[in-house]
């Protein structure tokens, strides 16, 4: 697997296994308004110049506002070998347990 889209109700699977780097790809002002739990903020824009340091040996779950922008980044880092998921909905349709404020 190279690259997946799963829900946002899904996503408290692969947080709990703890195998996935979270990056949240919102504003930081949007990330201190609420964010998942071990989340790394690390904006769309300051991505897009930065996507080269990330370790191809690991896995990586994005998520943004409403799911393209993380759709987005997904699709382009797959294409290059990496392995990532992409949270449909985003953090707006998220309800679970690793929420936080």
């Amino acid at each position: 697997m190279r690259m997946a889209i799963i829900s946002a109700s899904e996503a408290d699977e692969y947080i709990t296994k703890g195998t996935y780097i979270l990056i949240d790809l919102r504003t930081p002002a949007a990330y201190r308004e609420g964010h998942l739990k071990g989340a790394y903020n690390v904006p769309y824009e300051e991505f897009l110049q930065m996507e080269e340091r990330l370790d191809r040996n690991k896995k990586y779950l994005f998520y943004c506002e409403w799911g393209g922008s993380s759709l987005d980044v997904c699709r382009r880092l797959s294409r290059r070998g990496y392995r990532v998921v992409s949270m449909m909905g985003g953090i707006a349709a998220y309800r679970g347990k690793y929420f936080v404020q």
